[in-house]
């Protein structure tokens, strides 16, 4: 399957209706609706029934689904794009009849990345975005959060533990979990990213609700054939620089082991990092709740401010 599957089996597995021909049902707006839809390479049409807020996502079109009595139902059929950033969902009925008079709903504009978002006039910080980081792909969701002058793409996040983060070489390389919630966007999307020079701006929030920041001028991803490899440089902030340790390290998984050491970093720490002997940092790591915090070298981990502990709420994101 692919990241759309990935955010129903992550988030809530129950909505999962048939794996084989992957139908998935939620609760979303419209527009998020067709947003998932858009971005899913499996997804073909939606459903969605004003009335429950229930979105129905099909690997199929209208000819698998019943033609349904429910009021304020719109039915959505994705049409191949002529270009990149031009995909469109299209209503082919609303209600229990076929209509031509429904308005067309059309998939919000997609984007590089959220600079491109941001130099294109879009303000919604949080609103998670259609981005094509590569045009032979599928695109990716992800959450942008804009300021005044910029749009920063968020690439990880941590809150709650809800999304287990030790997983293999191949979930980690195409991502994982729920734009909205725990999140990895993946390797291979952050080597697109990041071919253009990038900054990379962490946040850190501890059981107490304390908060730093650590700030690095150039972040970059290599591509797989270097196993994703990590450059860092330019440290600035008031958490402390824990990555510059990780500086030219191979990416590791449990399953795919690239670092320093003589055993498996990865499958000592419980997730996926650039380790090296073995680490400074594990943002990646378990996430562990206040009365379990400290210590915790286990944990989700940034040794230069607290070592050893596990963060509450961490959250990476790049941008120009």
């Amino acid at each position: 399957m692919d990241e759309l599957y990935d955010i129903i089996r992550d988030v809530s597995p129950d909505l999962l209706i048939n794996h084989n021909s992957f139908e998935a049902k939620g609760s979303f707006s419209l527009s998020f609706c067709v947003n998932l839809c858009t971005a899913s390479s499996i997804c073909l049409s939606a459903v969605r029934i004003s009335a429950s807020e229930e979105c129905h996502l099909f690997s199929s079109t209208l000819h698998a689904h019943p033609t349904g009595k429910e009021t304020g139902l719109t039915y959505i059929k994705k049409r191949k794009p002529a270009a990149a950033k031009s995909t469109t969902m299209i209503p082919e009925f609303c209600g229990a009849e076929e209509s031509s008079t429904c308005n067309t709903v059309t998939s919000p504009q997609v984007y590089q990345d959220c600079q491109d978002a941001f130099d294109n006039g879009e303000r919604n910080s949080g609103a998670a975005y259609t981005l094509y980081t590569d045009p032979e792909s599928a695109p990716v969701l992800a959450v942008c959060q804009f300021d005044d002058q910029s749009g920063w793409t968020l690439i990880q996040r941590r809150l709650d533990g809800t999304i287990d983060f030790n997983r293999g070489w191949n979930e980690y390389a195409h991502g994982f979990g729920n734009p909205q919630g725990e999140y990895w966007i993946g390797l291979e999307n952050l080597f697109y990213l990041t071919k253009k020079n990038q900054k990379l701006s962490i946040f850190l929030e501890d059981h107490e609700s304390h908060s730093r920041t650590a700030n690095y001028s150039l972040f970059q991803i290599e591509n797989e054939e270097s196993n994703y490899q990590l450059l860092v440089s330019g440290y600035s902030g008031d958490a402390g620089d824990s990555l510059s340790y990780h500086h030219e390290m191979g990416f590791s998984t449990f399953d795919y082991d690239n670092d320093g050491h003589p055993g498996s970093c990865a499958s000592s720490f419980q997730g996926g990092w650039w380790y090296d002997a073995c680490m400074s940092a594990n943002l990646n790591g378990v996430w562990h709740d206040a009365n379990n915090a400290q210590p915790s070298t286990f944990g989700v981990a940034w040794f230069a401010w607290k070592s050893p502990y596990s963060f509450k709420t961490v959250y990476m994101r790049i941008g120009n």
